[in-house]
């Protein structure tokens, strides 16, 4: 819609990602915007490890880019 683009990308078998573009008008500071999406992910993706989220529940995992960021 207005605030981003998302796309599938699915791969061979169970593989699939998802890419969203970001708004830049929407909002402008990207790197702040990121660093607060992977904090949250960080967050869920530690309490999925002690067994904190119910059956099912699944977080984020970011495959950061070529240089290395996670936009």
């Amino acid at each position: 819609g207005h605030i981003n683009e998302t796309y599938l990308v699915e791969g061979g078998g169970d593989d699939a990602w998802m890419l969203q573009r970001v708004n830049h008008e929407i909002f402008p500071h990207v790197p702040e915007l990121m660093e607060n999406v992977r904090r949250v992910t960080t967050h869920l993706e530690e309490k999925r490890r002690r067994g904190e989220l119910r059956d099912g529940e699944r977080s984020l995992e970011f495959v950061p880019a070529q240089d290395g960021r996670m936009y």
